[in-house]
């Protein structure tokens, strides 16, 4: 497990664009903005240890369903979960737009349940 501690001015940098309608993982744009407070982010080694942490916070998991992130606000500080940007691309999830969609959580973001299926890890 690797812990990175981000701040916002970094994040600005690497997240600025609009909502996509037609994507939707990304955040609109009243969340789509950095974080007032501090990242920390979690690397994690495989999506079962993500989803084990992700439930232990509260997430909201369709059964079945694949977690590659997940983003919490705790006492003014933005707890992001993930998997690895190499793991996240063999996915077919931009890095850059997973931790778009986390931060979003943490700035007050929640979207409406979705069916996910289960996506297995490419060998």
């Amino acid at each position: 497990m690797k812990t990175i501690m981000l701040f916002p001015l970094i994040m600005i940098t690497l997240m600025t664009s609009a909502h996509s309608e037609t994507d939707p993982d990304l955040p609109p744009a009243a969340y789509d903005h950095a974080f007032p407070g501090e990242i920390v982010l979690t690397e994690l080694s495989t999506e079962p240890r993500v989803r084990k942490i992700c439930q232990a916070f509260g997430a909201d998991i369709l059964p079945g369903g694949t977690v590659l992130a997940c983003g919490f606000a705790i006492r003014g500080k933005c707890f992001i979960f993930t998997l690895s940007d190499a793991d996240l691309k063999a996915y077919g999830h931009e890095p850059r737009n997973v931790m778009r969609h986390e931060r979003a959580h943490c700035n007050g973001w929640i979207h409406e349940p979705r069916v996910q299926p289960r996506i297995e890890f490419p060998k």
